[in-house]
């Protein structure tokens, strides 16, 4: 099963922002959008989580148009993070984890419901801050307690044989290289639960360190989508960020990377 979108397109204020957009993510799969700034990912994310009306084509989740679902239907479906996260009212990290269960809310007991957020908390590594003001936290450390509070809209039931979809836009940007990796692993774990992934994330090399599909857009468009070694080729690389760089794996025991040339 999958999210699909079909012949995709986006306009605002009568301006295009995305065009005849075809990508498929699988439930076992961890795609990654990249792309420069302005080139849709954002846009495309939001479409593919049912936040923005496509104006032609059709997005649809495990072969159900995304319109044909319920918002509750869609809330077990789906969970999104998305960049903007910032809480106007002083909610405890517990608390902000804790939102995740609304999809659920009569259907697991308080018990349940405290060993779900205990686990999703431990999962990102933020249980010692259970019990403090979200707004006193770091960037790093609110990315995490966000990214567990829509890790707990999915987490009941553990096993589920209805696929399920973790949509991420740009996880990693607030974290160190440890939380970076951290992240993405869990992720990546998540496609061995019937959970795929379709995440935003600007590093490139992270990105080809984790995705198993790769999809690159610019204005508005798909330009190329693959594995790492297919989309990252020097001419896309050029084409698409106006960079002279090539992607390399140095050996099995490392990650791969992008390797600017000196001279640009």
């Amino acid at each position: 099963m999958s999210i699909k979108t079909h012949n995709l397109s986006i306009m605002f204020n009568g301006k295009p922002c995305l065009k005849n957009i075809n990508l498929s993510s699988a439930t076992d799969e961890l795609t990654i959008l990249i792309g420069p700034n302005g080139a849709g990912k954002s846009t495309l994310l939001k479409a593919c989580s049912g936040d923005i009306v496509s104006s032609q084509g059709q997005v649809t989740i495990n072969d159900k148009g995304i319109g044909e679902y319920s918002a509750m239907e869609l809330a077990k479906t789906r969970a999104v993070m998305t960049q903007s996260y910032e809480m106007g009212f002083s909610f405890s990290v517990h608390e902000i984890v804790a939102m995740g269960c609304y999809a659920y809310e009569g259907q697991i007991s308080k018990q349940e419901k405290r060993q779900i957020v205990h686990e999703a908390m431990g999962y990102l590594g933020i249980s010692h801050l259970s019990e403090n003001n979200f707004m006193t936290l770091s960037g790093g450390e609110k990315q995490r307690t966000q990214l567990a509070r829509v890790l707990v809209q999915l987490w009941f039931p553990y096993e589920q044989e209805e696929a399920r979809f973790l949509l991420l836009d740009e996880p990693t940007s607030s974290l160190d290289i440890f939380h970076q990796y951290h992240v993405l692993t869990l992720a990546k774990e998540l496609t061995k639960r019937n959970i795929g992934v379709l995440a935003v994330v600007h590093d490139l090399s992270l990105a080809a360190s984790f995705a198993d599909q790769l999809i690159l857009l610019s204005k508005g468009e798909v330009v190329v989508q693959g594995e790492a070694k297919t989309v990252l080729q020097r001419d896309y690389l050029n084409q698409v960020y106006g960079v002279k760089a090539d992607y390399h794996q140095f050996s099995a025991q490392t990650k791969p990377t992008i390797v600017l040339d000196t001279q640009q």
